[in-house]
């Protein structure tokens, strides 16, 4: 028998697929046609997950419909079928996903007995209804002879009551609604801190990921731009690319009070894209919309997103943060995609990734030469290429500093080239006032951007600013409370103020979270070190060493040794240092430098400071705060060194 004649069981309920109609204990249960469609696809699915999209499609073949009015019609599913908040008796939520029907379903293909019970219901349903009509209604007007109650009448008039009940619940369920859509618009005013995560895959046919962490990336900067939204950056949000927590689960995590989540794929010359904004703390659905357009129009569906984010979360916006929102930097489709696998290469922190993006940046600069973020991002990959490429620093940061220089020509705006400048200017030029400036003016234009508060505490820390330098990387943590690098240079900016114990605490816990990060084990050698707890320094920095491949954690094992009198082991790290260094490998001068420190050879120590800022490694100007190098501070070559490097001794 076809599909259309089948009926549904499940507890108390039957669907009769064919009206459609919802009975409970024989009583209609009062939803609107579409409702009954979707639970029709849910129960013909029963204990199969569907995905949103593809209950769309099903109940709305041929119209556009946001992902909002899906959720009403769950809603009042749940509703209709008794199911409590929180609970899962019917209507399961796949997280990103979609749902699931749970409850055991009987299919029952009507037959000739059931046929017969059928019309028995119905006779009771008829009689119950019509009862109930003609004592609702004035007797007056509307009371008829019972005689004169014939089976038509009386069917006419269960229809009708169906169809006023319906229609009155329908225009109850609306009003209702509205009056919460307007008590959460009202609540949504306060949401200030939110999270873009990485767009999903709408297919397992197709996978752009560049694509979809690139228009993730894009919006985060859109968004951040509007100084009244405290908005995670990428790095906090790509944590979660492959996760399959809930989105609250999310939100909660990176302590934002909304997340913005959702799928994109790149069909052809077609860009197709579902977000939606949910608050954290409810998870009810804030905002949602579905894009479908050329690619070529991908900068009006991300200006599109982020425009109807903001108005969502009721923010009163300037002209200029209007500007902001709809801002474009470049109009040339081929250069933006070359643009985002820059920023996707970047992104993975390696030799061969900093090395591909930086092709990726070129390209897109020649495909279009005003494109002021294309610059940034080079200007990044080449001020990363110093760590991650063992790029020499002489050839990495005035790389870095003209492409960030070229990017503030074209737009003067821009925090990431300004922070980048700004960075380059202290580590590299060591010009410690322009650099203090620019970081100010990052402030300025954009107080939550957590990169430029880091660095900008770490060239305090250098400094000796303790207390203002803790501020500020506290502030980034803040900004990005999941980021490892962030939490693990707290405990060291603990260690270089000599609050080692505070330090040893902080990176524990660190350590608790995630004990495979190897700089929180450098970190935590070093305040053992200073506790003079050589043997826990040791075990640490040899944690370090496996988890980097070497340096840093092998260059402070080597000053563990030697300080802790094992003067041997601490001249074989050195020949070992010597050999890779020799390969070049990556080591720093400054390496070799903290070893004889800790052996107490000044003169060699010496050596290798001068040869660090000869070549103008970053690891020379920790000189005045380093714990390493407390031993030479008495020798008068540690002041000279410090005068040349323009630090106050």
């Amino acid at each position: 028998m076809a599909a259309e004649t089948e009926q549904y069981e499940f507890g108390p309920f039957r669907l009769d697929a064919a009206r459609p109609r919802l009975t409970r204990d024989g009583e209609v249960v009062s939803l609107t046609p579409k409702a009954l469609e979707v639970l029709r696809v849910l129960v013909q699915n029963n204990g199969m997950v569907v995905e949103k999209e593809l209950l769309i499609q099903q109940v709305w073949p041929d119209t556009f419909v946001e992902d909002g009015n899906l959720s009403v019609h769950i809603f009042a599913l749940r509703k209709a079928l008794g199911q409590s908040a929180g609970a899962e008796n019917y209507i399961e939520t796949i997280p990103r996903v979609g749902f699931r029907f749970k409850a055991e379903v009987q299919t029952i293909e009507l037959g000739k007995v059931d046929l017969i019970v059928q019309k028995h219901t119905l006779s009771q349903v008829t009689i119950e209804e019509t009862e109930t009509i003609v004592e609702a209604e004035d007797s007056s007007r509307l009371a008829l002879p019972p005689a004169a109650v014939t089976a038509p009448t009386r069917t006419v008039y269960w229809r009708l009551a169906v169809v006023a009940g319906l229609i009155i619940g329908s225009i109850s369920f609306v009003l209702w609604w509205r009056g919460r859509s307007s008590d959460k618009t009202r609540s949504v005013q306060t949401v200030r801190s939110i999270a873009v995560l990485p767009f999903r895959r709408l297919s397992a046919n197709n996978d752009d990921e560049y694509l979809r962490m690139g228009v993730a990336d894009a919006l985060i900067t859109k968004l951040a731009n509007l100084k009244q939204l405290v908005v995670r950056p990428s790095s906090a949000s790509l944590r979660f690319v492959n996760s399959t927590d809930d989105v609250q689960t999310i939100g909660r995590r990176l302590g934002v009070e909304a997340v913005l989540d959702g799928h994109l794929q790149r069909d052809g010359d077609r860009i197709r894209a579902t977000a939606q904004l949910i608050n954290v703390a409810d998870g009810s659905q804030i905002w949602a919309g579905r894009f479908d357009d050329s690619f070529t129009n991908i900068f009006a569906v991300q200006d599109s997103i982020s425009d109807q984010v903001a108005r969502s979360l009721a923010l009163n916006l300037t002209p200029a943060d209007q500007t902001n929102l709809t801002k474009q930097y470049t109009r040339n489709v081929d250069a933006y995609h070359s643009y985002l696998l820059g920023r996707h290469f970047v992104n993975k922190r390696t030799d061969e990734g900093i090395r591909r993006a930086i092709e990726y940046f070129k390209d897109a600069i020649d495909r279009d030469p005003l494109y002021a973020m294309a610059y940034a991002g080079l200007a990044e990959a080449y001020t990363l290429s110093s760590y991650f490429s063992a790029v020499p620093p002489r050839d990495a940061f005035p790389k870095a500093k003209a492409a960030a220089e070229r990017s503030l020509e074209i737009d003067d705006s821009l925090v990431e080239a300004l922070t980048t400048l700004a960075y380059v200017k202290f580590i590299y030029q060591w010009d410690f006032d322009s650099a203090e400036k620019d970081f100010q003016r990052t402030f300025e234009l954009n107080p939550n951007y957590a990169t430029a508060r880091f660095w900008y505490g770490e060239c305090l820390m250098y400094l000796g600013r303790f207390v203002e330098g803790i501020a500020q990387i506290k502030r980034a943590q803040e900004l990005d409370p999941l980021s490892l690098v962030f939490s693990s240079n707290l405990g060291w900016a603990y260690h270089m103020a000599r609050r080692h114990d505070e330090a040893i605490q902080h990176l524990q816990k660190v350590i608790e979270a995630d004990n495979n990060f190897q700089m929180a084990y450098f970190y935590l050698g070093m305040a053992y070190e200073s506790k003079g707890k050589f043997d826990e320094a040791i075990v640490a920095y040899k944690k370090a060493a496996e988890l980097s491949g070497g340096y840093p954690g092998i260059a402070g094992l080597g000053h563990a040794y030697a300080a802790a009198g094992r003067h041997a082991e601490a001249v074989d790290i050195l020949a070992r240092m010597d050999a890779e260094a020799k390969q070049q490998k990556g080591i720093h001068a400054t390496a070799f430098a903290i070893i004889y420190a800790g052996m107490n050879d000044r003169d060699k120590a010496f050596e290798w400071l001068e040869r660090a800022y000869q070549d103008r490694y970053e690891g020379v100007i920790y000189i005045k705060v380093q714990p390493f190098y407390d031993n030479l501070r008495s020798d008068p070559r540690y002041f000279e060194l410090v005068q040349r490097i323009g630090l106050t001794p």
